[in-house]
């Protein structure tokens, strides 16, 4: 069996593409960048095709730190793994679900079904020779499965900046790539229609608790979101973030928790009831409802109920024609992810927010 080639011990974004924006043989651009000879053998392997248009794939497989690096045996080979780890972490350090408790996996291969006890063994005090039986419940189970759904983010950076040898233009290139990806699976998860290959988004997935304030829509109070917080705590779920639209956020900010109170529902420290609030534009707003037209929909919930899957690989294409009388290059980037709500009775939306 054929060993694997090692990845690059010094992997490098800019150094990638600026080998794709450099037309030529697949040959010629695997001279200047060792991460396109790794592409064209390890990742396309495991793939099972070329990338398209020239590109080349990126791994998104995390990997344990901690070897010695002083031989390629004892680790040397795994540094430029860490490509993978930077990513993942620049993923989850940009993703709102994230930030209020969700899950994220990295490194998938194929769907994955996740299997969810839905109802749990119970237990009864036992008196001494009670006479009778007593009643059994037995544990009940479910299944949340996160399968392969395409995204496609683009962005463009500037040919002076990729000219730049700097640790700082790497880690500048990596934000904007996955600030783009991020944007993309918030929208996905917190509102996703499930139309056109996007997962469907908690707002739109049956089984949530739905709160809604009135036919127009209305202002929400701290007695609605204490009432959508008790929606989930019954169903034994821990509130761990509110998360809506700027618009909401500043109307909270106003409004005090309770009636006659002084503390703003929304504290200065981005908390609302204790729990943490977040705000995101991938939150509609502006939404129609009886007489109004700037409606935002609010979700409170466990979060850590939400479950994030981005399979091993992103794969990047480059243009460096479309934007050449700019001098910019454009990125356009690929990844394979999915969400899945393990108990969606443990979220509640407020459809109908108003400003």
């Amino acid at each position: 069996m054929k060993s694997p080639r090692p990845y690059p011990n010094d992997y490098s974004l800019t150094r990638l593409i600026r080998a794709l924006a450099s037309p030529g043989r697949v040959e010629d651009q695997i001279k200047q960048s060792p991460e396109m000879d790794h592409s064209a053998t390890v990742l396309q392997d495991e793939v099972g095709r070329a990338p398209r248009m020239g590109g080349a794939f990126i791994p998104l497989r995390p990997v344990a730190v901690g070897l010695s690096t002083q031989t390629n045996v004892g680790g040397g080979y795994l540094l430029g793994q860490a490509v993978s780890n930077r990513i993942a972490a620049a993923l989850r350090a940009q993703l709102v679900l994230a930030k209020a408790g969700a899950i994220t996996m990295f490194g998938l291969k194929n769907s994955l079904t996740l299997t969810i006890q839905s109802a749990f063994s119970s237990a009864t005090w036992v008196s001494e020779n009670p006479g009778v039986d007593l009643a059994q419940q037995d544990s009940s189970f479910a299944a949340a499965k996160l399968t392969p759904h395409a995204l496609s983010a683009n962005t463009s950076i500037s040919r002076q900046l990729l000219d730049q040898a700097s640790p700082d233009v790497e880690d500048f290139i990596l934000q904007d790539l996955t600030r783009a990806i991020a944007v993309a699976v918030d929208a996905a998860g917190l509102a996703g229609t499930g139309n056109e290959n996007q997962p469907l988004g908690i707002a739109n997935t049956s089984g949530t608790n739905n709160l809604a304030l009135g036919v127009n829509g209305a202002q929400v109070t701290g007695a609605n979101v204490c009432e959508a917080e008790r929606l989930v705590s019954v169903a034994n779920g821990v509130p761990s973030a509110t998360i809506t639209h700027a618009n909401i956020r500043s109307r909270m900010r106003q409004t005090p928790e309770f009636a006659g109170g002084v503390n703003p529902l929304w504290t200065s420290g981005d908390r609302v009831l204790g729990t943490t609030g977040l705000v995101s534009t991938s939150i509609p707003s502006g939404q129609t409802k009886g007489t109004s037209n700037d409606i935002c929909p609010i979700v409170v919930g466990d979060f850590t109920n939400c479950v994030i899957g981005f399979w091993d690989t992103l794969e990047l294409i480059v243009d460096p024609f479309g934007k050449k009388k700019s001098g910019m290059v454009e990125l356009n980037v690929f990844a394979t992810c999915d969400l899945a709500y393990l108990r969606p009775n443990l979220f509640t939306v407020i459809p109908d927010g108003r400003p």
